[in-house]
């Protein structure tokens, strides 16, 4: 480095401390002059709070906006109205509640609507498994709430059901025989006590004491059909009542009338025999007279719609029509020979209801327990044409029905206003688990 650089070099090393220096001194200055105008702003706002809390001691001569009463700390006394200011929630006076949203199974169409979607997959699953082909109809305080139809009516011509398909229902026949019984007795033409032999030219002389009653609640011990050595032979020929009369008193009595419980189609072949002396009207055109025309059950009888009916089958799979153990209906007159729509039953039904809760019905009988005995299951008993049992922690009064080539359910639970109607041209419907099954569906038990 030469000394010209040297020396320049020095005096910017000066220069620089002059700088530095000057800017010390500037810097000082700032300082001071900040403080200088903090303290001063300083003691201004000191006055002004102090004058601030002066004012606050002493009242405000000037007049507000809105005139008030004095406000002490105690209480507040309101002498005019205020300006619209925000008003707090009152204290003593509840607010009205808004109107609660009910959840959507609070409503009727909605809890129809959520038992359509459980028993069409439900039902409509068992279809598909080849269990189940018919009709199904639930009514609930006289109000439809579900009905529906699986499979064909006729599966060889695919003819779908309609409310007015007509089914065999089997022993459902049973309980119109003993409201026609009932009936006469009203009339005073006969008394289910009246022994059955004061009907029947050469009684056997072990019926004499065989009455109504006991042929009204299967306890007569007259035996059924199944006793017949040729029994799938007979059932496909067609009878005569008295000629089935005269077959049945040619075997023994099965007990002692009135000690036990023996379910028999014969004792109502029997009581259908009754009434048609005693009223002198056939079976059909008594039943026709004094119940399906009043009640407007205008597809029930003992002759078939032809056009209407359902074909029976031996299953809900076979396309084979019929069954393979054919029956000719006049077998069962009385007992299981009536045919009917789920329609005609609901009305039916309904007609139950009303002898039911009328004290004074003339068919009070049939709603009571008339026979409990060990061969009943426990809690079950049977009355005149119905059975009564517990199900679904209530008491259900109906009847099943099966015949060659359909199966049928008509069943009622008073206390849910509930009736379950099921007719189906497969005699292997499992009548008492599908018929519990929709009644649980139907009143949401799971």
């Amino acid at each position: 480095m030469s000394w010209y650089s040297t020396a320049e070099s020095s005096g910017e090393i000066e220069e620089g401390w002059r700088v530095a220096s000057s800017f010390q001194n500037l810097r000082k200055e700032y300082k001071h002059s900040i403080n200088r105008a903090f303290n001063s702003k300083l003691k201004s706002l000191v006055l002004l709070l102090l004058l601030a809390l002066a004012a606050c001691s002493q009242p405000t001569p000037t007049a507000r906006p809105t005139p008030t009463a004095p406000i002490t700390r105690t209480t507040l006394h309101i002498t005019t109205p205020r300006p619209i200011t925000p008003t707090p929630r009152p204290t003593s006076t509840p607010r009205p509640s808004p109107t609660k949203t009910r959840a959507p199974t609070a409503t009727p169409t909605r809890i129809a609507n959520a038992i359509t979607v459980a028993l069409d997959a439900y039902l409509g699953n068992l279809q598909k498994q080849g269990q189940f082909s018919g009709t199904v109809l639930l009514a609930r305080n006289q109000r439809v709430i579900y009905q529906n139809s699986f499979g064909y009516a006729n599966r060889t011509a695919t003819i779908p059901f309609t409310n007015d398909t007509q089914f065999r229902i089997g022993s459902i026949t049973k309980q119109m025989t003993a409201a026609a019984i009932l009936k006469l007795q009203a009339e005073g033409k006969l008394n289910v006590q009246d022994p059955i032999c004061n009907y029947i030219s050469a009684c056997p002389f072990g019926w004499t004491p065989i009455t109504i009653h006991h042929l009204l609640t299967h306890t007569s011990g007259i035996p059924n059909y199944d006793v017949f050595p040729d029994v799938l032979q007979w059932y496909a020929q067609p009878h005569t009542p008295q000629q089935i009369l005269d077959r049945v008193q040619q075997e023994p009595l099965l007990f002692a009338p009135g000690f036990q419980f023996h379910y028999t189609n014969a004792g109502y072949v029997i009581l259908a025999m009754i009434i048609e002396q005693v009223s002198g009207d056939s079976y059909g055109e008594f039943l026709q007279a004094n119940f399906f025309d009043p009640l407007g059950m205008k597809h029930t009888g003992v002759q078939p719609e032809l056009e209407q009916l359902a074909w029976g089958y031996l299953n809900s799979r076979t396309t084979l029509e019929n069954s393979t153990h054919p029956m000719d209906n006049s077998n069962m007159l009385g007992a299981a020979n009536l045919y009917s729509t789920a329609p005609d039953l609901l009305l039916w039904a309904e007609a139950l209801d009303r002898w039911q809760n009328d004290p004074d019905s003339e068919y009070q009988a049939m709603f009571q327990p008339q026979f409990v005995g060990p061969e009943l299951e426990p809690g079950f008993s049977y009355g005149y044409g119905l059975s009564i049992e517990p199900r679904l922690n209530q008491i259900a009064i109906g009847h099943n029905g099966s015949v060659p080539g359909f199966a049928s359910v008509l069943m009622r639970y008073p206390q849910s206003n509930l009736t379950v109607i099921i007719l189906s041209n497969s005699e292997d419907m499992h009548s008492n688990t599908l018929s519990l099954t929709v009644a649980k569906i139907a009143l949401g038990i799971p």
